[in-house]
């Protein structure tokens, strides 16, 4: 698979988490009442497209280009746990320096999808190459 269609495929997995956790948030907040919600689900998807795509191009490709095909198994298992605890970190401290209680919400989510998102690039792809 070359890397746009790896990037595009990821990206759209990335944007369905992010805006299907979004949406239950507006949900949550909303009481339950989906009527209420449902126009928001348009704009979740878009937005949240849009950053997935920015997201996994700019922080997730940069690894990819790191070292050869044969060797993403390594890359997703030697950079997994620096990419996590950096992008904890950065949530944190930006959710910190705002003191805005929806900044951990919306960054909680872009966390969870960028690791799901980090998975769904390198490992999950290579282990299906390997089995065949």
């Amino acid at each position: 698979m070359n890397i746009s269609a790896r990037i595009i495929k990821t990206a759209f997995k990335s944007a369905l988490l992010a805006a299907s956790l979004l949406y239950f948030v507006i949900l949550g907040l909303n009481e339950g009442r989906i009527l209420d919600a449902l126009p928001f689900l348009p704009i979740c998807l878009i937005v949240s497209f849009i950053l997935s795509m920015l997201g996994v191009s700019f922080t997730i490709v940069p690894f990819y280009y790191l070292g050869k095909k044969d060797q993403l198994p390594k890359i997703g298992k030697k950079f997994f746990p620096l990419y996590a605890i950096l992008s904890f970190s950065f949530c944190l401290m930006f959710t910190i320096i705002t003191d805005f209680i929806a900044a951990f919400v919306i960054l909680g989510i872009a966390y969870i999808t960028a690791m799901f998102a980090w998975m769904w690039f390198f490992m999950l792809n290579t282990n299906k190459n390997n089995s065949k």
